[in-house]
């Protein structure tokens, strides 16, 4: 449950945004103007919490670093709470307050929160798991998948009302212009949406571009592969952080077929 709350919160939704984020800024001004000065840390807590989540929810990706501030705070709350309910020497029942409860609530959110805080999710990612033994040849130099470093290069929301713009990412990607296709960075977890992962070898590499459906229960599947030459790679090199590069590709590659 929390992990499904917390995707759909750092999901980057517009809606999600303009819908919450007034409310963390109404929170923040009254919290000034009722309670200031902040006589304790959990003043202080909610404040950065509610100031971390409006940079999360315009921009969870540019501003990830808020996204784990927020997970940590939530962690350490949970932390302490835990510590003082045992302190404070209550018996062990589920009841109002009890370390019981406490127990509860730092093993239901704050463990998913730290998870998010050291691996950038809540829970196990459900299509980016590595394999460890891919057997499917690189569509670009026949070599194992399995020796080929990878990265989500590009990505935008595969809806009805984003058409023009799902149209424009394909034909990008048909025509090799890797420095646009860059440009484009949305994706919202409460939709469909269409990925562009870059496999890179010794003498070039490969494109695909990936469904990835938003229900649970659907598969993500392989649209189409360009294949790219040593001279593109060197372009899409240079468009990468040299950090961006996973060692191994997600397992769903499994399902490619040459």
């Amino acid at each position: 449950m929390i992990r499904k709350f917390g995707e759909v919160l750092f999901s980057g939704s517009r809606l999600v945004f303009w819908t919450v984020s007034p409310l963390l800024i109404l929170f923040v001004v009254g919290l000034a103007h009722w309670a200031w000065p902040w006589s304790n840390a959990l003043d202080v807590a909610l404040v950065a919490i509610a100031v971390l989540l409006i940079f999360v929810l315009y921009d969870v990706k540019r501003f990830w670093w808020a996204a784990r501030g927020v997970t940590t705070i939530v962690f350490l709350f949970c932390v302490v709470d835990f510590a003082a309910e045992i302190h404070s020497k209550k018996p062990w029942q589920f009841g109002e307050d009890s370390p019981l409860d406490a127990l509860l609530g730092l093993l239901i959110v704050g463990l998913p929160c730290l998870r998010y805080t050291f691996a950038g999710s809540f829970g196990p990612r459900r299509r980016e798991a590595v394999a460890a033994n891919l057997s499917v040849p690189c569509p670009h130099c026949a070599g194992p998948i399995s020796d080929h470093a990878w990265t989500m290069f590009a990505c935008t929301v595969a809806s009805d009302e984003n058409k023009a713009r799902v149209q424009d990412f394909e034909g990008r990607i048909k025509s090799h212009d890797w420095i646009s296709l860059r440009k484009f960075s949305e994706w919202e977890g409460t939709k469909n949406n269409l990925n562009a992962v870059v496999l890179r070898c010794g003498s070039g590499g490969a494109v695909l571009v990936l469904w990835d459906p938003f229900e649970l229960w659907d598969s993500q599947q392989v649209c189409s592969v360009e294949k790219i030459s040593p001279a593109e790679m060197s372009v899409i090199e240079d468009l990468i952080r040299s950090t961006g590069w996973s060692p191994a590709p997600p397992s769903f590659l499994n399902d490619l077929r040459t």
